[in-house]
Parts: structure tokens; sequence; C-alpha cells
């Protein structure tokens, strides 16, 4: 999988983008993109207050996309689809402390990691400028 995906990339690299760079053109029609980036708990998810029964306890995690792609059918619409996750840890710290803050004793508290993975699909409208589109 590692392999196909590096490969994938390379060849994209080596053929995808100097039509990229043809100015006089007509501008791509679509994009290929494979993303990584953090993953911020906000909010109730975020909170790690004992006290609150809404608490989610999570901490920062990381987002990723897999393979997503995009093709205009007309010039400023077209279909996206995209495989895209994210993984999310649980302050399983913070558990441990509020239950024997609560209940006195020592607690371990284990737990695996939040996440999901899912495939995605749906229009895209496209605002071209002079230079974003």
């Amino acid at each position: 999988m590692k392999k196909s995906l590096l490969l994938l990339v390379v060849a994209f690299l080596i053929y995808g983008l100097p039509a990229f760079s043809q100015a006089d053109e007509k501008p791509p029609k679509g994009y290929l993109a494979i993303t990584f980036g953090p993953s911020l708990s906000v909010g109730a998810f975020g909170d790690r207050n004992w006290e609150s029964d809404s608490s989610g306890f999570a901490k920062n995690g990381y987002n990723y996309t897999i393979m997503e792609f995009g093709f205009k059918f007309i010039p400023n619409f077209g279909l996206a689809a995209a495989i895209k996750g994210a993984v999310i840890p649980l302050d399983v710290q913070a558990l441990a402390d509020g239950y024997a803050q609560e209940y006195g004793g020592q607690f371990t508290v284990k737990s695996t990691r939040w996440g999901y993975t899912g495939f995605f699909v749906g229009p895209f409208v496209s605002l071209p400028t002079k230079y974003v589109d």
C-alpha cells in the first residue's frame, strides 16, 4: 500500500505538474490531493472537567486524507470524492485522576483512540480568479 501510494505521488509530480505550469492552456479540469494535519479537540469534546457530564476528555489528534480528487464536468461545477479520517486519543490520566478523586484509591484507565475513516462524495463549485481556482 505504501509503495503504491509513493509511486502514485511520484508519477503525479513527474507527469501532472508540468501540465499545470503551461500558462497559455485552459485551466485544469480536476485536482488530486493527499493531506495530513492536526485535529484540535475543542468544546465539550475536548473538555477535561470531571464535574461536567458532557466532557469528552479528548486530546489533540490528527486528520488525514488518503486520496481526494475532483473533476469539473462544466466550467464551474463538478464532483469530488475523498477517503478521509481522523485519530483522536483520549486523556486517560485525567479520567483516572477524576475517579480517584471521586471514589478514592488508585485507578488505571485504558482506552483505544477515537477515530473514523469514511468515503465522501459530493458536488463542488469552482470560483476561478486570476491566481486561484
